[in-house]
C-alpha cells in the first residue's frame, strides 16, 4: 500500500523551475553558498531535477533590496537556476522561505513540462552580450543619424542652390522679355517718326 501511496505522489508532482538573481556583496563565493541554501529549501518538499550554478550578469535596469531597513542598489547580480518536482500546495510555502531570504534580490518560480537546460553561464554570457550590442547598436544608430541628418542638409542645400539658379534663369529671361519689348516698342516708335 505505501508503494501505491509513493506513485500517486510521484504523480501528483509538478515540473517547477526557479529562476533568480542574487545580491553581489559576497562575490561568487557567497553566490554558491546562497545557491546551495536555496537547494537546500527546495529538497525539504521537492526533488531536484537540474540547476546551473550562479553566473554574474550586468542587469537591465538598477534594482533595490532592503534589508534590516537598510536600501541598496544593485546594477549587477548572480542569476541561478534549479529545476525542481513538487506538489503545487508546497509552492506556496517555498515562496514564503524564499521572500525571507535576504540574499535573493528576485526570483520567479514557473511550471514547465520539459526539462530544458540552458546554463545560467550561457544566459549571462548572452546578457552581457545583448548589453554590448545595444550599445554597438546605439552607436551605430547615432551615426546613421548623423549621417542621415548631414545628408539631408546637402540635399537642402542643393535643392536651395537649384531655386536659386532657376529664380536667376528667369529673371534673365523677363529681363530679354522686357528688353525685346523695349525693342519692339522703340522700333514702332521710329517707324511712327519716320
Amino acid at each position: 500500500m505505501s508503494e501505491e501511496n509513493t506513485q500517486i505522489d510521484t504523480e501528483l508532482n509538478r515540473l517547477y523551475e526557479l529562476s533568480f538573481n542574487l545580491i553581489p556583496t559576497e562575490g561568487e563565493d557567497g553566490s554558491i553558498k546562497d545557491f546551495d541554501t536555496i537547494k537546500k529549501l527546495i529538497e525539504k518538499k521537492g526533488k531536484l531535477v537540474s540547476e546551473s550554478k550562479p553566473a554574474s550578469i550586468k542587469l537591465a535596469y538598477t534594482m533595490s533590496k532592503t534589508v534590516d531597513s537598510k536600501k541598496s542598489s544593485y546594477n549587477n547580480a548572480y542569476f541561478a537556476w534549479i529545476k525542481f518536482e513538487s506538489q503545487s500546495e508546497d509552492i506556496a510555502h517555498l515562496k514564503e522561505e524564499l521572500d525571507l531570504n535576504n540574499a535573493l534580490l528576485r526570483y520567479t518560480i514557473f511550471k514547465t513540462e520539459k526539462d530544458t537546460n540552458i546554463q545560467a553561464e550561457d544566459v549571462a554570457k548572452f546578457l552581457n552580450k545583448e548589453d554590448s550590442d545595444s550599445e554597438e547598436s546605439s552607436y551605430a544608430n547615432k551615426k546613421a543619424k548623423k549621417d542621415k541628418d548631414t545628408e539631408e542638409k546637402v540635399v537642402e542645400k542643393k535643392k536651395k542652390e537649384e531655386k536659386a539658379e532657376e529664380e536667376k534663369e528667369e529673371k534673365e529671361v523677363k529681363e530679354k522679355d522686357e528688353d525685346k519689348k523695349e525693342a519692339a516698342v522703340d522700333k514702332a516708335i521710329d517707324e511712327l517718326v519716320a
